[in-house]
């Protein structure tokens, strides 16, 4: 049983270990290689040999190395305590987005929009609308889009000459259709 096993990680571990499975599946009992459980199995095995909340025997301890795929000590005597003598690297913990930040972004604008001084005003104070949309904040460059609407209620008439006659232009809306690219230099990475 043990060298089955052994051969298994081994041939998972080679580059073509999907043709290995291909050519022969009742080895490997038609489970195929790298099966998300045999790194499951892994993972248990090594969180059981580096548990300080166990006390192993040194069969057991063979046992836990065969399935972590790891080897064991060079004297071949391993005492109980064998995980905490010995330091292992402990890889990083798996992490994954905040979910807020991988979120589109969106916007919507209700407004008033005015000019600043002059005392001769052809453009009043109006209402301004729109909706914009921002690509999430999980990259560094943020991207975003949108459109506006001004109602153009309180705007002088323009008077202008064209071609030797007055012509009067007033408008009733004004719309805005754009975007915009940001870098992101600074994130804080709080969770809420």
């Amino acid at each position: 049983m043990d060298k089955r096993f052994v051969q298994r990680l081994d041939a998972a571990d080679q580059d073509d270990f999907m043709a290995q499975y291909e050519q022969n599946k009742e080895k490997y009992n038609f489970y195929p290689l790298r099966h998300p459980l045999d790194n499951l199995i892994k993972i248990r095995a090594k969180a059981l040999l580096s548990s300080d909340n166990y006390t192993l025997n040194n069969d057991e301890i063979d046992i836990l190395h065969l399935f972590a795929d790891t080897d064991t000590p060079e004297n071949g005597q391993a005492d109980q305590n064998y995980s905490q003598n010995v330091e292992r690297p402990v890889s990083p913990p798996k992490t994954y987005g905040n979910r807020n930040k991988s979120k589109l972004g969106y916007v919507p604008l209700v407004g008033v929009m005015s000019p600043l001084g002059g005392s001769n005003k052809i453009f009043g104070s109006n209402v301004t609308f729109g909706f914009m949309f921002m690509s999430s904040l999980e990259r560094k460059f943020i991207f975003e889009g949108g459109f506006k609407v001004r109602i153009n209620a309180n705007d002088r008439n323009i008077d202008y000459n064209y071609e030797g006659s007055n012509v009067t232009v007033n408008s009733s809306a004004t719309g805005f259709i754009g975007g915009a690219v940001g870098y992101k230099i600074f994130d804080n990475e709080n969770v809420f």
